[in-house]
């Protein structure tokens, strides 16, 4: 166990209260005090007692994360983004998942508060406005990021409808006419359906007609069997797709899987395109064309934003985009 206020004023010979204000950042102390007692207190391995400086009213300096999946590498880059700029600025972390279930969001959000979270960072909130109310009637300052858009809170945007589209938009101009979708159903996951309707947008765009029999999903889960066994299944269409564009890189692995066991070449006889830009995207075979999501940068001005909300330097609404970026390789070729 670290050190106590108490046995660092002994070490000092300061009072407990100086100590108190040069371990608070308090500006009453002068500096060559401040940094004797933060010597002791780093030497012995001072931890502050949260619930006490809850009671009197002291900053906690954390900020909770609550993201609906640890497996999805976008909340692994994000998690970093938010990190390093909690850290810079003198704030911890505490992560929670949610499983997009409204349930545990709540009790969640009562745990966060439990340990006096100075701010809350949201990504796919389930419970919706339900969960905007409770928040705010618990006056805890927040803002939504990645999939959170809606229209009256702070959020930081990744931008899936516009990444949707960019890569729709490419395998059109390489001559595509006919591009399957592989998705999962998933109605709470709003990242589902913004990314259909980039694809539906770049269809528009080009004089395409929709054609709902290209949209294939077979599962409810994020994993390479969904992208298997939806791929096979348009491959099985009387006119199939000549490109495929999957949901993410992680279910785009299984769709080239499937491509490969049907006797096809990814891309001489079909191309595949897939989201996320996942570290394995560019080491399968062939490389994936695929999008970056700038999840680091989107995790790090969602952090940047909290901040100034609960230090108040921040007195207006806003709502970010971190444009997502097309990243072409080799699993797509012009045909026609």
């Amino acid at each position: 166990m670290g050190i106590t206020i108490l046995e660092i004023a002994k070490k000092t010979g300061y009072s407990k209260s100086t100590v108190h204000r040069a371990l608070t950042s308090s500006s009453r102390i002068d500096e060559k005090t401040r940094q004797e007692i933060l010597r002791i207190a780093n030497k012995y391995k001072y931890e502050p007692n949260l619930q006490a400086r809850c009671l009197c009213g002291a900053k906690t300096k954390i900020l909770g994360v609550i993201i609906p999946d640890v497996g999805n590498s976008f909340y692994a880059k994000a998690l970093k983004g938010i990190d390093e700029l909690a850290e810079r600025e003198g704030y911890n972390v505490l992560m929670f998942t949610s499983h997009m279930s409204e349930k545990k969001e709540e009790l969640i959000v009562r745990k966060l508060q439990n340990h006096g979270v100075e701010g809350l960072l949201i990504s796919s909130m389930a419970g919706g406005l339900e969960l905007v109310s409770a928040l705010k009637n618990a006056g805890i300052p927040y803002v939504g990021f990645h999939q959170t858009n809606m229209s009256d809170i702070d959020f930081v945007h990744s931008g899936l409808e516009i990444g949707a589209f960019k890569i729709t938009d490419y395998l059109i101009s390489l001559g595509h006419r006919r591009i399957g979708h592989v998705t999962i159903d998933q109605p709470v996951d709003l990242g589902i359906a913004q990314k259909l309707e980039g694809y539906k947008r770049a269809l528009e765009k080009n004089g395409i007609p929709f054609d709902e029999t290209l949209i294939m999903s077979r599962s409810k889960f994020y994993g390479f069997n969904t992208g298997y066994e939806a791929t096979k299944e348009l491959l099985k269409l009387r006119n199939p797709p000549t490109a495929v564009f999957v949901l993410c890189d992680r279910i785009a692995v299984g769709a080239v899987k499937a491509i490969k066991a049907s006797g096809l070449r990814i891309p001489m006889d079909i191309s595949v395109a897939g989201y996320d830009n996942e570290p394995f995207s560019e080491v399968i075979d062939p490389p994936l064309t695929t999008v970056s999501s700038s999840a680091y940068e989107i995790g790090k001005s969602a952090a940047e934003l909290l901040i100034e909300n609960i230090e108040n330097t921040n007195t207006k609404k806003r709502q970010l985009v971190i444009e997502p970026v097309l990243v072409i390789r080799d699993s797509c070729r012009k045909i026609g």
